[in-house]
């Protein structure tokens, strides 16, 4: 669902750079004013939105879980387990 987030937020910004960079463009979006987005500013957040977009969508969300394997330790016998540690 993440990377769903992140696609969207990216064709939003590619969207949005198209937009600002093709003057033929410009004229068939009219519910923003003209002058939005002829502005430098609209470029350089268009090219957020895509990089923010990327970041997303590449990310897996692994992070909260990088939990490693579970072994058992043995006692100094080596035949009951007194409890389980795990791996990087």
């Amino acid at each position: 669902m993440r990377s769903v987030f992140g696609y969207i937020l990216a064709g939003i910004g590619i969207v949005g750079t198209a937009l600002a960079s093709i003057k033929e463009l410009r004229g068939i979006v009219s519910f923003l004013p003209q002058p939005v987005i002829s502005s430098g500013s609209f470029l350089i957040v268009s090219l957020a939105l895509v990089g923010i977009g990327i970041i997303v969508a590449v990310s897996d969300g692994s992070g909260k879980n990088k939990k490693g394997e579970e072994v058992p330790i043995y006692d100094q016998k080596g035949k009951k387990v007194v409890g389980y540690r795990r791996l990087k």
